[in-house]
């Protein structure tokens, strides 16, 4: 048996004997008359190029037979006794440089049941494979043309080009049916290759082809639904079209498309928003053609954020028109949504926007991991952080838990010194330890002997730079060989924080979804030191008894709520309406409201919650996302739990479930409390979540929108994100066309970057407060319910600021987000007030966006290339003013990482890129020659004391005598009564790095923090020290003279 014969099985072996099927089913009618470059492969006369091979492929009967044949005798027919068998076809000559292969097809057999005929090939230098299915959903012969493009590929061999004339052998095989349907015979005629036709030369198309901008209902037809244009839902223009269903419904609303003629590698663009998670309606887009035949794609809907989508034309499903003719892609004339919903209490609203044919580039064969997790090449994975989704959380050596590797700390930050151990049982001579970086690049390889039972201590040091650093462990026998995996990792932050309090947070659901984690504890922790100070939890709404809400206050939830009591993060907990779908009309409590007779149950109901959670709960939040509907039912729920929460906890507040504010229920729940004096809420809950390239349009505009209610009642923003994995995105991942590098976790910074600085300096132009922004959400959806939406997408709720464990959700280290937190958190403290800035750039060019926030001693200055005209700049040089007083300037990136700024006179120069905004910080300090001092609050009286290093070099020695000299006591150990210096670098001095980490109001000690040449007196109060450091020794001289200087101007 030849190569091509064995490579076709292989194909089938891979998928474990069943076919699976990538692309969209791709089917011509062809012409009349053959092209001139067309090539006989087999005419079907005899079966010698047709063979089964093996069990199960020997269950195909395969023979040339008189049954009414297309052309000639007779053709073949593949007798399939069960759906996992297989035929293979390898013609005399291999596909070569032809376009297309053609041949005449029929089925046998009882029509329906979801039948199909896959074909599939792989290239003989086993390089990329092709594959493509045919729905058994017509009668008699049908002339099949398959062209290259309507074959799905996968490449094996990314280093290698597709070669077809590789392509020689083709395996067949049915699927789909139903128990007991019978699988159909296939016949098959006049089987040839096909050269692609002249090029017809046509005018060029534009590279955006508009279709219907949405603005207006006009040029719209509907049946089933209703429709109307909403100016606030809009993504560009004037409105956004918005259909609206209720109950089972089977409806269609559909538009033209005008233009003559779209181009094969036009893509449909649109902008579309669900209905919501909750939803049961399902989506397909159609697109007609000229000559009958469809173009069907079924869309998510599962969301309740606008969302650019991107669909192209190999994913839609070929649907021929009844005389068989196939649709064109270049021929469609019009755009359909056929919206369909089974559940009769379900109602809701989708929305489309600014739809178009966009052209893109040919897509690009690309390897990736397996059919399942198609997005992922098997390295680092900037989606859904594939790459550390088994990592164990890290483990405290003090932790009572068994573990591997443990550690002394895993909150670190640069340069700080730390231990890991690593625990053997005896079953191993040593182990491996190779230490990457997020992006999987190594760091560091650590050899370990241990060849006993017992523990093993590396001491180490942080890298200098901020990150998630990954623990790969191998376990190794005697001859070497690895025996056992394990991974687990640490969290390198900016600065360790502990806020007294703050704005930004969290959507956690710790106490609930993650409640069999063993670890709160450092979960809240690891929150409380990345700087979350809000926490939004769940629980859900059902009466409990006095034994009942016992138990609750000894569970899980009560237990997350206690830990942020004691760490000082605020509380939200949403109380899930659904639990409880007795209370609600239709069972729904959104629109449905209270059911008569049950207004006292509802009341005793939410008072039997705030009693279990008494001194836990900071607010209250009454549902999640239940607009979208007549506010006055869901009115007369809110203020019934306003009033039973405010009973039972007069220090809880209680706010409406969040929701986007596009219809302004929370406007309208102001209003009715102004006109009947009824309370309803203590602040208006929000979910905003702008797109990216609209983001600073839609949220100014929706805070500005607010009017005197937000200023009167401040704001409460319970969800708020980007996820990793758009839409549009793994569109065109699917395709290969995302640029080289690109990550959703940058974009996904780079939103947060942006959103954090305008919500909160928008909130102050008005004087209305922020109560707090709890960012959506903790973990990405990381486990086996990532694949359940349409084919070939990916459900993966990849907003989340830290990596959880496959189908467990227990946080083990921080996403690239979780640094971007980090830097809001520690730059926006809770003490910052609106500030100005001045800023010069060539307008010309393209727009800065900017917000200047100060605090004491120091003016932060957010910075980020905006739209211009329709665009945003690729970059932007601008000057900014300092501030009076400033005597240092530091850029901080996404990541919290910072560098020195030189100023020139009174500015500083600042290139800005696109994607990467930038966080300025004017600190005010004084300069004495190229030493910077900052000694802010220090002491006039308090004695100082020199911390020494037994270890010290000579030159140390004699930085510590000058110290001594000036009147200073010296010793190894800090002394609490008084301050303490500490004199030397980063690396021989790890104290400096250590302490300063946990002072946010100093800058991040690095590599490049204090620049070379440019040493740092540095005061904190908060940790009684002063640290003279320099990037050498000599620079650390520099400091200790600088320092010297000022003791004696003092």
């Amino acid at each position: 048996m030849n190569k091509s014969i064995r490579s076709a099985q292989g194909l089938s072996r891979r998928h474990g004997g069943t076919e699976i099927y990538f692309g969209a089913i791709a089917l011509l009618v062809a012409s009349a008359l053959a092209s001139a470059g067309t090539v006989s492969v087999d005419p079907c006369e005899d079966s010698t190029l047709w063979r089964s091979h093996g069990a199960p492929h020997g269950k195909v009967t395969i023979e040339a037979v008189k049954s009414d044949p297309k052309q000639g005798e007779q053709c073949v027919r593949l007798g399939y006794s069960w759906r996992q068998a297989w035929a293979f076809f390898e013609p005399r000559q291999a596909w070569g440089d032809h376009e297309a292969l053609v041949f005449w097809l029929r089925f046998e057999g009882r029509k329906g049941y979801g039948w199909k005929l896959g074909i599939s090939a792989e290239a003989e230098d086993e390089v990329f494979t092709i594959s493509t299915s045919i729905n058994y959903d017509f009668d008699g012969w049908r002339e099949i043309r398959l062209r290259r493009d309507d074959f799905a590929s996968r490449v094996l061999d990314s280093d290698k080009g597709m070669d077809w004339s590789k392509i020689r052998a083709f395996a067949l095989g049915v699927s789909g049916g139903v128990p007991g349907s019978g699988a159909p015979a296939v016949l098959i005629d006049d089987v040839r290759y096909e050269a692609a036709p002249p090029k017809v030369v046509e005018p060029p198309l534009p590279d955006t082809i508009p279709v219907n901008d949405c603005d207006a209902t006009k040029g719209w037809r509907s049946d089933g639904v209703d429709i109307d244009a909403s100016p606030g839902h809009k993504t560009e223009g004037r409105a956004a079209l918005r259909i609206r269903y209720e109950g089972v419904t089977r409806g269609t609303v559909s538009t033209a498309v005008k233009a003559k003629r779209i181009g094969p590698r036009h893509a449909l663009a649109m902008s579309l928003r669900g209905p919501g998670v909750r939803t049961s309606a399902r989506l397909h887009v159609e697109l007609d053609t000229r000559g009958g035949g469809r173009f069907v794609k079924p869309v998510s809907i599962v969301n309740f954020e606008m969302s650019e989508q991107l669909l192209f034309p190999g994913e839609f499903h070929r649907v021929p028109a009844p005389d068989g003719t196939m649709p064109d892609w270049r021929r469609i004339t019009g755009i359909s949504f056929a919206l369909a919903n089974d559940a009769p209490n379900d109602r809701g609203n989708l929305v489309v926007d600014d739809i178009r044919f966009v052209r893109t580039a040919p897509p690009k064969p690309r390897a990736g991991g397996d059919e399942r997790n198609w997005w992922w090449d098997g390295g680092f994975d900037p989606f859904a952080a594939m790459h550390v989704i088994h990592a164990d959380w890290p483990h405290l050596e003090s932790d009572e838990r068994p573990a591997m590797l443990k550690f002394s700390a895993f909150l670190l930050s640069p340069l700080v010194p730390y231990a890991i151990y690593l625990h053997n049982d005896g079953s191993y001579s040593g182990f491996r330890v190779t230490i990457t970086d997020w992006e999987t690049d190594v760091v560091d390889i650590l050899e370990v002997d241990s060849p006993r039972a017992g523990v093993t201590r590396r001491d180490l040091v942080t890298p200098a730079r901020t990150g998630s650093y990954i623990f790969n462990v191998e376990c190794l026998d005697g001859d070497g060989a690895v025996t056992r995996t394990y991974q687990t990792g640490i969290t390198v932050l900016a600065k360790r924080l502990n806020e007294p309090k703050g704005i930004w947070g969290m959507h956690g659901y710790i106490g609930s979804k993650g409640s069999r984690w063993p670890h709160h504890p450092q979960v809240l922790r690891m929150l409380k030191t990345t700087g979350v100070m809000a926490l939004r939890e769940r629980t859900p709404f059902v009466m409990r008894d006095a034994a009942a809400q016992e138990n609750a206050r000894q569970g899980p939830q009560a237990r997350v709520l206690r830990l942020a009591r004691q760490h000082g993060i605020a509380t939200v907990v949403s109380a899930h309406m659904p639990s409880s779908r007795h209370l609600w009309g239709q069972g729904r409590y959104d629109f449905g409201g209270i059911v008569p007779g049950k207004e006292q149950e509802v009341f005793d109901t939410m008072v039997s919650l705030a009693e279990t959670y008494k001194g836990l709960v900071d607010w209250w939040e009454i549902g999640n996302e239940p607009n979208e509907h007549p506010l006055a039912p869901y009115a007369g729920i809110l203020t019934t739990c306003y009033r039973a929460a405010k009973q039972a906890d007069p220090a809880a507040r209680v706010v409406m479930g969040g929701s986007h504010v596009i219809d302004r229920w929370q406007y309208q729940a102001w209003e009715r409390e102004r006109e009947t004096g009824v309370p309803h809420q203590d602040a208006l809950s929000t979910h905003l979540y702008p797109e990216p390239h609209v983001l600073e349009e839609h949220l100014r505009g929706w805070i500005t929108a607010q009017g005197q209610a937000l200023i009167e009642e401040g704001m409460l923003m319970t969800e708020g994100g980007w996820p990793t994995a758009t839409a549009r995105a793994m569109a065109m991942h699917r395709q290969g066309l995302l640029p080289e590098g690109y990550s959703g976790e940058r974009v996904s910074q780079d939103w947060y970057m942006r959103y954090a600085p305008l919500i909160l300096g928008e909130h102050m132009k008005v004087d209305a407060d922020l109560y707090a922004v709890c960012f959506f959400r903790s973990t990405p959806s990381m486990g086996d319910w990532v694949y359940n939406l349409a084919p070939g997408e990916l459900r993966v709720h990849s907003k989340g600021h830290f990596v959880a464990r496959w189908n467990g959700r227990e946080i083990s280290m921080g996403r690239p987000m979780a640094y971007t937190h980090n830097t809001i958190a520690r730059l926006l403290t809770h003490e910052v007030t609106a500030a100005e800035a001045s800023i010069e750039y060539d307008t010309s060019q393209g727009l800065v966006e900017h917000y200047a926030f100060a605090r004491p001693s120091e003016v932060i200055v957010p910075l980020w290339i905006g739209i211009e005209n329709g665009k945003r700049a690729e970059r932007l040089e601008g000057s900014v003013t300092m501030p009076p007083r400033t005597g240092l300037v530091l850029a901080c990136d996404m990541d919290g990482n910072e560098r020195v700024i030189e100023p020139e006179g009174d500015v500083v120069r600042i290139e800005i890129e696109l994607g990467q905004p930038r966080y300025v910080r004017f600190i005010e300090s004084a300069r004495d020659g190229r030493v910077h001092l900052r000694l802010r609050n220090l002491p006039a009286d308090m004695p100082y004391h020199v911390v020494t290093r037994a270890d010290a070099a000579p030159h140390y020695e004699a930085l510590y005598r000058r110290l001594a000299g000036a009147g200073a006591s010296e010793g190894h150990d800090a002394r609490r009564d008084r301050i303490n210096i500490y004199v030397g670098t980063p690396t021989d001095e790890p104290n400096i790095a250590h302490l300063v980490s946990r002072d946010r109001d100093l800058p991040v000690i690095s590599d490049l923090v204090p620049a070379r040449g440019a040493p740092m007196v540095l005061h904190s109060a908060s940790q009684r020290a002063v640290f003279l450091v320099g990037q050498t020794v000599k620079d650390a001289a520099l400091a200790v003279d600088a320092w010297l200087r000022s003791r004696k101007s003092r």
